[in-house]
């Protein structure tokens, strides 16, 4: 059973007005922690629910980075529209939106609009670039961000062609960084703080995220930063690959010796970390030609008894067929009513997701905007008029179907 101090943002409520994958990111977290999140979509939907794949309006990305919420949906352009986004904001503590710089402006739902209405307000603008600056209003996405950010330039194929890393890893970071800056808002307003706009641009995330590297490359004179040192790195076996770690003396001592190759521990190519770098293409093939020989299950089993840090390369399947993870509860299983058995992995220091309930599963589209809005005094009339308006859209619940 979840305590109340496993959830300390129990009777938080936030204000989601984000797609795609950074600001849900950021706004799950919190309801990960018990807040009360209520997810305003537009007539289409958040793009995310089509995302690699959909079931229904359902995808696996919008899975992941929904659960716990609620969701109305809202046509922002209209008067209407606007109007019921204000009266939720007047009771929010956080609202997060993730509209190119200006729109939620021109839209009246931005921080000033909304801090004239409730001035303790901890309002998060999550873009591509920021909120200035000369790339404002560009539009981008994870692969824009991992391109601009110098981060496929350390991720290159064979032939040097750099590459996108196939996970939305520059989004998650962002809603990671817009997460932490709110919480901390929030601590701030505990000591008398107040309200306070906090602007998180997914470039900038991406340079935070890759501090050390660019930090390198400057202290290197601009040399490209090069992680790929010999003896570390993925060496293919004679069934499947594996990938080793042993840049120390003592360990590439010992991975010799469990290689069957004690030679190459004493030859003075190398013998030390220069000597290494200088000759890594002789170091690289020798090595290859040993991992040949066995499997990546057999080297596993014969480098951890040496103790040379090791690990075969899983593939999705792989993980969640591990005897640790299902030690760990590195999954729960959750048996949903769209998409069947499906695995949603915990959060680090958070409390397992139940097997059932909000935090197990994300809302379908307008799956709560009657309720939310029964909660805001409006009559079944009233909400029967604006769906019939396209104001308000109710999952199940078509326009010609209202007020019958």
């Amino acid at each position: 059973m979840t305590s109340t101090s496993d959830m300390p943002f129990s009777g938080l409520r936030v204000l989601d007005l984000t797609q795609g994958v950074a600001g849900p990111h950021c706004t799950m977290l919190f309801a990960q922690y018990g807040a009360d999140v209520v997810k305003i979509e537009p007539p289409a939907g958040d793009w995310a629910r089509g995302l690699g794949g959909a079931y229904e309006d359902l995808s696996s990305h919008f899975i992941a980075f929904n659960r716990g919420k609620q969701s109305i949906v809202l046509d922002l352009k209209e008067e209407r529209g606007r109007e019921i986004v204000l009266q939720l904001a007047r009771d929010a503590d956080v609202v997060v939106e993730s509209f190119r710089p200006g729109v939620v402006d021109r839209l009246g739902v931005g921080y000033t609009d909304l801090r004239a209405l409730n001035p303790d307000v901890i309002y998060v603008s999550i873009s591509g670039f920021g909120q200035t600056g000369p790339y404002r209003a560009r539009g981008a996405v994870d692969s824009i961000i991992q391109s601009y950010t110098g981060f496929m330039s350390i991720n290159r194929n064979e032939s040097g062609k750099p590459q996108k890393v196939s996970m939305v890893v520059m989004d998650a970071i962002a809603g990671l960084y817009a997460f932490q800056s709110a919480t901390v808002a929030l601590y701030a307003r505990l000591a008398g703080g107040g309200g306070r706009y906090l602007d998180i641009g997914m470039s900038q995330a991406g340079f935070a995220f890759q501090s050390p590297k660019i930090t390198q490359y400057a202290m290197e004179n601009g040399s490209p930063p090069d992680d790929i040192y010999v003896p570390i790195g993925v060496y293919e076996t004679r069934e499947g690959y594996i990938n080793i770690s042993a840049r120390h003396p003592a360990q590439f001592a010992r991975l010799c010796h469990a290689l069957g190759r004690p030679e190459l521990a004493a030859d003075p190519r190398f013998a030390s970390y220069e000597a290494q770098d200088e000759n890594a293409d002789a170091l690289r093939s020798a090595l290859q030609a040993a991992f040949s020989e066995k499997t990546a299950d057999e080297w596993v089993n014969i480098l951890n008894e040496a103790e040379v840090l090791n690990q075969k390369v899983n593939d999705f399947g792989d993980v969640l067929a591990d005897p640790h993870v299902d030690a760990t509860g590195a999954f729960a299983e959750i048996d949903h009513e769209v998409v069947g058995k499906i695995p949603l992995a915990n959060i680090p220091g958070a409390p397992p997701i139940p097997s059932d309930g909000p935090l197990a599963t994300a809302p379908r589209l307008g799956q709560h905007s009657v309720a939310i809005l029964h909660a805001l005094g409006q009559s079944d009339r009233e909400i029967g008029e604006l769906i019939a308006s396209g104001v308000l859209g109710a999952f199940g619940r078509a326009p010609e179907s209202v007020g019958e």
